[in-house]
């Protein structure tokens, strides 16, 4: 019995040989062509003579061109007779490197090896191809799912084996603004926000607005989120504000009370800054909030102060006093 291996530049074999009252004491092969017995080369390493022999040996491949070839194999007994000629077919490959020098891909259709659309831009040749960036244009192609199947060619003319992907194609065309939400905290899903009115559909929007705060909002720092929605039903992702906005209380009768705290904001409307007058003996808690609601400003003053706001944009600020614990004044102030 003979068992083959094929590794590299070299054939392992395997095998078990046996005589009838003699010992083996020879084994010889030849590769395509036999020379005869007795003229062939012999096994290496030398198989141990005896009457029932197992042996492994080597058989070099080196200088066979690329593709079948015939192994025979025999063995010789002390009484000089030999056995029957064994033959195999054994395939030698290329085990060299070899140069990818072309790649081709193909969407849903495969038009047959070496008929794709070739790479774009070209991959640059290598034995080991990695990270390679294809433009696909999938202009032409139907909103939904596709299948890309792409594949490289050697510098001796082997193509790879073809591998696919499923791909989707968007619509990626343009829409038009129609509709924008906003919530708070918790997201209660697609369509089920505060509608967000005060600004005008379009392809392009860019505009400030006013949102709800609910009455059952509590106190403190909040997330506020908003999304957009286009005439062709697909939402926008979901934004939400950079920065928590604080929410507070503030009491009914508020602007009575200010009359009484020696507090004068100016000028309003306002163009690079502010110009505070507060009372000396107590520090003032200053809040200013910017158009979005974004905290710019909590600062403790007192006397005559100034706030620096020529690098926010122009809109409607809103500020708030404090003492202690309770907000004493409330001001709208316009930026230009």
């Amino acid at each position: 019995m003979w068992k083959q291996l094929l590794i590299g530049g070299s054939l392992m074999l395997s095998m078990a040989a046996k005589a009838q009252n003699a010992d083996v004491v020879r084994g010889e092969y030849w590769i395509d062509t036999d020379a005869g017995f007795g003229n062939e080369i012999a096994f290496s390493p030398a198989l141990v003579p005896g009457a029932d022999v197992t042996a492994s040996i080597t058989v070099p491949t080196s200088g066979l061109t690329t593709g079948f070839h015939v192994l025979g194999y025999r063995t010789l007994d002390d009484n000089g007779h030999w056995s029957l000629t064994n033959l195999r077919s054994l395939y030698v490959t290329d085990t060299s490197s070899t140069i990818v020098v072309r790649g081709e891909y193909w969407i849903d259709t495969d038009d047959g090896v070496g008929l794709g659309t070739p790479f774009s831009p070209p991959l640059v040749p290598g034995a080991d191809i990695a990270d390679v960036l294809v433009d696909l244009p999938t202009a032409g192609l139907d909103q939904g799912f596709h299948v890309l199947g792409y594949r490289t060619l050697d510098a001796r003319g082997g193509w790879s084996l073809t591998n696919t992907r499923t791909i989707y194609v968007a619509d990626s065309s343009s829409g038009v603004v129609t509709r924008a939400e906003s919530f708070w905290d918790d997201d209660p899903g697609f369509g089920l926000g505060d509608p967000v009115a005060g600004w005008t559909p379009g392809a392009d929007v860019a505009d400030t607005f006013d949102v709800t705060v609910p009455a059952s909002l509590d106190t403190g720092y909040h997330r506020l989120y908003v999304r957009t929605l286009d005439d062709r039903g697909r939402w926008s992702l979901t934004n939400w504000s950079m920065d928590t906005i604080h929410v507070m209380n503030i009491a009914t009768g508020l602007l009575p009370v200010a009359m009484s705290t020696d507090i004068n904001v100016y000028p309003n409307p306002f163009v690079d800054g502010l110009d505070l007058s507060l009372p000396d003996d107590v520090p003032t808690r200053v809040i200013l909030y910017d158009p979005q609601g974004k905290l710019i400003h909590d600062r403790r003053l007192q006397g005559q102060s100034h706030i620096d706001l020529s690098s926010y944009a122009r809109g409607t600020y809103t500020a708030f006093f404090w003492k202690d614990q309770d907000v004493i004044h409330r001001v709208t102030l316009i930026k230009q």
